[in-house]
């Protein structure tokens, strides 16, 4: 049992996380798209250590972009990220949106939480042939 904190997503709220996490996240050259991992379903626990408010903004954003259509939202988070390398005060704010929206869905799509991959892995972390290893050098005599 995990003393993190975390917070249930509303059966809305997950579909429009998948419909985000989809433009973000779309999958091919062997990667698993962001539904086929069902990465939405970790948003909660991403968020559950966030204050209420920003949790709550952020949802209601994700919300809102949940009704987009797909080829829409996806030319929104370019111009977002384009509109973000303005230098100073202009860009400011879309680099905030940017880094919180695809903040949350790397987060929630990298992570590894899911075992959907065929050798009980993350699909995920399979798909990019990652392993995580730690080995002491050859040659350390320490205990």
């Amino acid at each position: 049992m995990s003393d993190l904190p975390s917070f249930s997503l509303t059966p809305r709220q997950h579909r429009a996380m998948t419909h985000l996490g989809n433009a973000l996240v779309p999958g091919g050259d062997g990667m698993p798209s962001y539904a086929e991992v069902d990465a939405a379903r970790h948003a909660g626990r991403a968020l559950g250590a966030a204050r209420a408010a920003d949790r709550d903004a952020l949802l209601l954003l994700v919300q809102i972009l949940g009704v987009v259509p797909a080829p829409l939202l996806r030319g929104g988070l370019i111009l977002t990220n384009l509109l973000g390398r303005l230098p100073g005060m202009p860009g400011a704010p879309a680099r905030l949106l940017d880094i919180g929206l695809r903040g949350l869905v790397l987060n929630t799509y990298y992570a590894g939480l899911d075992r959907d991959g065929t050798d009980g892995r993350s699909a995920v972390h399979q798909a990019m042939d990652f392993a995580l290893q730690c080995e002491p050098p050859k040659g350390n005599t320490r205990p």
